[in-house]
């Protein structure tokens, strides 16, 4: 990756590598299903260890939190990654210039859904994570 003033630009190896692949079989995407799932993890944690303490507004809200903050984002990325496929299929037969704009704009794009997803989910881990911290000094 280059910076060429304001703009970024990707290597055209890079770009071209990312036409024709499939991206749920990348390692960022597994490594973003991974985080999704240690959140969850650490949520099931926290309540299943302080049940006692938690209220029912404090767990519904927990989980309408978790749907917002961690499913539908989840969410969308599959519906990005869907559509990363479908422009990589669509662009095959266009000419070299047009690929590597096309396939330049998708690598941003996807560097910035999974930054951003990534970003939400540890915040949100560090979230549960005061949560029980929280909920242990309770009496």
């Amino acid at each position: 990756m280059k910076r060429n003033s304001n703009r970024i630009c990707f290597d055209d190896d890079d770009a071209q590598k990312l036409l024709g692949r499939n991206h749920f079989r990348s390692l960022a995407f597994v490594v973003i299903t991974l985080e999704g799932l240690l959140t969850l993890g650490i949520e099931a944690f926290v309540f299943l260890r302080y049940w006692d303490k938690v209220t029912g507004v404090m767990f519904s809200t927990t989980l309408l939190l978790t749907s917002a903050f961690v499913v539908v984002p989840y969410l969308r990325l599959i519906r990005t990654y869907d559509e990363l496929n479908v422009n990589s299929v669509v662009c095959k037969d266009w000419d070299e210039e047009h690929r590597s704009v096309l396939a330049n704009s998708m690598m941003i794009a996807k560097s910035a859904a999974e930054f951003g997803i990534s970003s939400t989910y540890a915040m949100f881990c560090l979230a549960l994570i005061y949560k029980g911290y929280l909920l242990h000094l309770k009496p």
